[in-house]
């Protein structure tokens, strides 16, 4: 009887060995794994810009899902020559507006920085030449539910828009 149960927990001990060794054993080493975008990455809903979380997820204020949020770190070196500044109009209406136009484009390729002006429904837009282009900027903010020169917003994406956002849409 010794005998058999000195059998199993060998047996068990074995089979719990291999277990953790295959566990552990991964084909790629930790640093082709590792994704340092998400280690330093943080999130921010559009809506409540003032909203930031370490993690993905929904805002705490209004359920919308989080995006993330660009850096203060400067990006790519370019040109001086490279660098081009637009203004053009977007449609708007509130302080909301502001923020969620100005994420837009401040999170597409390319553009340095954005500026809405509520006053004058213009935003100033500078950007690296070689990256992006006005259609590509003016889609952005067409996608966020906002009218532009170039681009109508869909109805589906004026439709998410929360209701201090929902500027006259002109014909």
């Amino acid at each position: 009887m010794k005998t058999k149960i000195k059998f199993l927990l060998t047996a068990m001990v074995i089979i719990l060995a291999f277990g953790a060794m295959s566990c552990s054993n991964n084909s790629k080493k930790p640093s082709e794994t590792h994704d340092h975008q998400h280690e330093t990455a943080q999130y921010t809903c559009s809506m409540h810009p003032e909203v930031v979380m370490d993690e993905p997820g929904n805002c705490p204020k209004c359920g919308m899902e989080l995006i993330v949020k660009k850096t203060d770190e400067p990006k790519e070196q370019s040109n001086a020559e490279d660098i081009k500044k637009v203004k053009f109009k977007v449609d708007g209406s509130c302080d909301m507006c502001e923020s969620r136009i100005e994420i837009a484009l401040n999170n597409s390729d390319g553009v340095y920085i954005a500026n809405w002006d509520i006053n004058t429904k213009m935003v100033e837009v500078s950007f690296v030449e070689s990256k992006t282009n006005m259609h590509d900027i003016q889609l952005a903010v067409a996608l966020a539910g906002y009218d532009t020169e170039l681009h109508k917003a869909s109805n589906e994406a004026y439709s998410k828009l929360p209701d201090c956002c929902r500027y006259v849409r002109t014909l």
